[in-house]
């Protein structure tokens, strides 16, 4: 019996559902190619706005779509799940009590926060990596607000809405301006004036600027806009510590901190195989132009998991949807 090609595709962010729709597009009606993916939602995330999620802009429902809807004439299966081991010898992928066998493997399973081991960072913050993420800094929001109005000393309550965000970069200046409009353009029509000038929002920065990987121009927009939606921004700021009520930076500096949000890095989640491979000093697999895995025949990785073997230790590409897309779109060997 004549067997089919079977390609998995790991990951249904921006980079595993632009590759399994770049595909289709190939081997749509190709016969002899079996295309299965795995992800650990049974809906796509557009990610970039989760953000407006967060600070009421745009609900939950806007920004989710279900794989099935999506990609459902692109697949052969969906598997609901996490890859847990990808064994290279016998050339198969294990999904819970699954055994996939694969032909090609296409690795992009994203990417989790990084906290760095900062003392306290993972404990007293809360993170923005997917819907759930969203929803719960929503409503923390607004319970804090809610909690915050009936405190009568004012110095308590100005501690209690102190909101800080922990990372400048595209995701943090957003939900920084976002938050300055929902707290307090929004909410200035549901509670006194004495409790919206209470609020404070600080945007913490390790580096001299904010968004380091766009354009100056773009960077130097980011922090006038802030400043004029009264974002207090601290550059050249390191965190040390994170506690339920201040935030340590370097030099032993100590800012109040109600509320903490960190967005201030990512990791690649982790792919467990059968043999050592090779990577970067940020965990990520070392890649050739073809998107293929160093000394591995037929698996491939792209987006947040992987880095181009010619990159040491310079500037990568940035952690976008936009570069998850077009790295998707590039020529696969699979297609000899």
């Amino acid at each position: 019996m004549h067997q089919k090609i079977k390609i998995i595709i790991v990951g249904n962010g921006f980079g595993g559902t632009y590759t399994l729709k770049h595909l289709d597009k190939i081997f749509r009606n190709n016969k002899d190619v079996e295309i299965t993916l795995v992800g650990e939602k049974n809906y796509f995330l557009f990610t970039p706005l989760l953000h407006e999620v967060a600070t009421g802009s745009i609900n939950p429902e806007n920004i989710i779509e279900s794989i099935h809807k999506v990609l459902g004439r692109c697949l052969s299966h969906f598997y609901l799940g996490k890859v847990d081991f990808v064994d290279t010898k016998k050339k198969e992928v294990s999904v819970g009590e699954f055994r996939l066998p694969y032909d090609y493997l296409v690795l992009a399973p994203g990417a989790e926060t990084n906290f760095y081991n900062i003392k306290g960072a993972e404990e007293h913050s809360l993170t923005l990596k997917s819907l759930e993420d969203a929803i719960k800094i929503k409503n923390h929001l607004i319970s804090t607000l809610e909690k915050a109005s009936h405190i009568k000393d004012r110095d308590e309550r100005r501690k209690k809405l102190s909101f800080v965000i922990v990372g400048g970069g595209s995701t943090g200046v957003e939900l920084a301006a976002e938050m300055s409009e929902f707290l307090k353009d929004t909410f200035a029509n549901y509670y006194p004036p004495e409790i919206i000038e209470d609020i404070s929002i600080t945007l913490i920065q390790k580096t001299s600027e904010l968004m380091p990987t766009l354009n100056k121009r773009i960077r130097r927009k980011a922090l006038e806009v802030l400043q004029q939606k009264r974002v207090r921004v601290l550059l050249n700021s390191e965190v040390r510590e994170v506690s339920e009520s201040y935030i340590r930076l370097g030099g032993d500096k100590v800012i109040g901190a109600g509320s903490v949000i960190w967005v201030a890095g990512i990791k690649p989640r982790e792919v467990k195989f059968d043999k050592e491979i090779e990577k970067n000093s940020d965990d990520r697999i070392l890649i050739n132009n073809f998107l293929q895995i160093k000394d591995l025949e037929n698996v491939y990785a792209l987006g947040d998991l992987a880095v181009l073997e010619s990159v040491s230790g310079g500037s990568m590409l940035p952690s976008l949807a936009q570069v998850a897309e077009k790295q998707a779109k590039r020529y696969f060997p699979i297609l000899n």
